[in-house]
């Protein structure tokens, strides 16, 4: 057999085995990536402020050992003002279980009768205590009122607030003033009460024309003119 006759044949049989079928793969490329977009996108609207809730306020039951003698209380009806107190005694941060010996006994000479020194009351006097600590302690409950501004008729609607020192001879803890703003924040917003409707006990006083006191102290009023003021700015 010639060369070219060799060659010849091996050509014939490459072109042979190039048109056979191919055989399937599995193999895919990748699919390609969609194009970027760049459009700017407007932020997210900012959310409205929210109104605080509440507040960690330790309940009546942590301390009380007796329930209010209902036969002695008013229904409170909806809150229309606040009256801010001091307790009138000085008076250091205690543990939890020493302020609730502390409310007892206050609860105890308040449920006295007049006659033996006491107020007569039904309960505790206050709806709201603030300990040196700037923990909130829930008093009397609020479907009744409160026994703290003078008479009946001062009392009705009115929401009671004592914060436990005296603050004609000490300064009220950053603590305390801090809790009665978020309190008083609460409360407000919750019964819709204006900062012109919220009272120290003193100017209560005044109002209904019953004897003077010095309630809530020096210290404690200063405190309350100072935030309304700020409050009456803020919301000209």
């Amino acid at each position: 057999m010639s060369r070219y006759t060799a060659l010849a044949i091996v050509s014939f049989i490459v072109v042979a085995v190039g048109c056979a079928s191919p055989q399937p793969v599995s193999w895919r490329p990748a699919p390609i990536p969609p194009r970027p977009t760049w459009e700017r996108r407007s932020p997210a609207p900012t959310p409205e402020p929210q109104v605080p809730g509440d507040m960690a306020i330790h309940r009546r039951s942590e301390w009380a050992n007796a329930r209010p003698i209902v036969s002695l209380l008013d229904p409170m009806g909806t809150p229309t003002c606040i009256t801010v107190h001091h307790e009138g005694n000085t008076a250091v941060a205690m543990s939890a279980p020493a302020v609730g010996g502390h409310l007892r006994a206050m609860r105890a000479h308040q449920i006295k009768t007049k006659a033996s020194g006491g107020l007569g009351a039904g309960d505790i006097a206050y709806h709201f205590l603030i300990d040196p600590s700037g923990t909130v302690w829930e008093g009397r409950p609020m479907q009744y009122q409160g026994a703290h501004a003078g008479n009946s008729t001062a009392n009705r609607a009115n929401i009671g607030i004592c914060l436990l020192g005296n603050f004609n001879q000490q300064h009220v803890p950053t603590a305390q003033t801090q809790s009665l703003q978020k309190l008083l924040t609460m409360l407000t917003q919750r019964y819709s009460i204006p900062s012109n409707r919220i009272h120290t006990h003193r100017e209560v006083k005044r109002m209904f024309g019953l004897p003077p006191t010095q309630c809530p102290g020096t210290h404690l009023q200063a405190y309350m003119d100072q935030l309304r003021a700020h409050w009456r700015y803020a919301n000209r």
